[in-house]
C-alpha cells in the first residue's frame, strides 16, 4: 500500500513539472510572436510614403478639375517619337509646377480617345492651356525654356481663347468625343470578330451594315409612334368636288350616204345646232345669277 501512495505522488510531481514546463513553453512562444510583431510593426510606420507624381493623369472622369486654375495639359500616344522626346521636358516643367503656380497634366489619346475627340486633337503632341475655363492652343518652342517662357511672360495672351461652340465644355464637342469613343468601340468589335473568332473582313462590314439598317429602322418606327402618341394621327379633309348641272346632248342623226369611196358621210343640221347654242346660254345665265 506505501507504494501504491508513493507511485501517486510522483504521478502527480510529473503531471506538475510537465504543466509547468508547457506553461513556460506557452510563454516563450507568446514572448516570440509579441518580439516579431513589434519587429514588424516599426518598419511599416519608418517606410517612405508613396511619391506622387508631379504630373497629373487627366481621365473623362477628372478633365472638369482643369476648368479652374491654370494648367498646361498635353495630349500624347506611347508610340508617338515626337511625344517620346517631350516626354522628358514635360516632366521637368511639371517639377517646376508650384513655382509657376500651375498644374501640370497629361491625356494618354490611346486610353481616353473620348477626350482627344472633345479637345479636337488633330495632331500629337497637342498641348493646351487653361486659363479659368478658357482653352487656347500652345505654340511654340517644345524646351524648358520655352514652357517657362511661355507662362511667365504670359504669352498666352497674344492667343485667341477657343470660340464657345469649339471649347470642351460645349454639347458640340462632347457629342464629338462621344462620337470617337464610339468609333474606338466599333473598331474593336471589328478586330474581336476578325482576329478572335475568325469571321472575314466582308462578314464583319455585312454585320455592322444589317445592324446599322435595323437600328435606322427601329428608330424610325420608334419616332413614328411617339409623334402619333403625343401629337395624334393627323386627319386629312376628304375633298368635296361641285355639283355640275350635266346637259345631255342629243346624238346628231347621222346619214348615210352613197359616196363613191364607201365612208359614211355626217350631215349636220344646222338648226340643231343653233338650239343648242341658245340651251347653253340660258344655263350659263341660270347659274350667273
Amino acid at each position: 500500500m506505501f507504494r501504491g501512495v508513493k507511485s501517486l505522488r510522483l504521478d502527480q510531481l510529473q503531471c506538475r513539472l510537465t504543466d509547468k514546463i508547457m506553461a513556460v513553453i506557452i510563454k516563450a512562444r507568446i514572448t516570440a510572436l509579441i518580439i516579431v510583431e513589434i519587429i514588424s510593426f516599426f518598419p511599416l510606420h519608418s517606410a517612405k510614403s508613396p511619391v506622387i507624381p508631379p504630373v497629373k493623369n487627366i481621365t473623362s472622369d477628372n478633365w472638369h478639375h482643369i476648368l479652374e486654375g491654370e494648367w498646361m495639359v498635353k495630349f500624347f500616344a506611347p508610340w508617338c517619337p515626337a511625344c517620346q522626346q517631350v516626354g522628358p521636358v514635360w516632366s521637368k516643367l511639371a517639377l517646376k509646377a508650384d513655382e509657376l503656380g500651375i498644374n501640370v497634366g497629361e491625356v494618354d489619346t490611346t486610353i481616353e480617345p473620348a477626350l482627344s475627340g472633345r479637345f479636337m486633337v488633330l495632331s500629337l503632341p497637342t498641348i493646351y492651356h487653361v486659363k479659368n475655363g478658357e482653352f487656347r492652343l500652345f505654340k511654340g518652342s517644345r524646351s524648358l525654356k520655352g514652357f517657362m517662357a511661355f507662362i511667365k511672360d504670359q504669352k498666352w495672351r497674344d492667343i485667341e481663347p477657343l470660340p464657345w461652340w469649339k471649347s470642351p465644355g460645349s454639347y458640340l464637342m462632347g457629342f464629338l468625343g462621344l462620337m470617337f469613343k464610339l468609333s474606338v468601340l466599333l473598331q474593336n468589335l471589328h478586330e474581336l470578330l476578325t482576329v478572335t473568332y475568325g469571321v472575314p473582313v466582308w462578314g464583319s462590314y455585312t454585320i455592322f451594315g444589317v445592324v446599322v439598317v435595323a437600328t435606322g429602322l427601329l428608330l424610325g418606327m420608334g419616332i413614328v409612334f411617339l409623334s402619333d402618341c403625343i401629337l395624334g394621327a393627323p386627319s386629312y379633309p376628304v375633298p368635296v368636288q361641285p355639283m355640275r348641272k350635266v346637259i345631255k346632248e342629243e346624238p346628231e342623226e347621222e346619214d348615210d350616204g352613197d359616196g363613191g369611196d364607201g365612208k359614211e358621210v355626217i350631215k349636220e343640221n344646222e338648226g340643231n345646232k343653233t338650239d343648242q347654242t341658245e340651251v347653253r346660254k340660258r344655263v350659263a345665265a341660270s347659274t350667273e345669277q
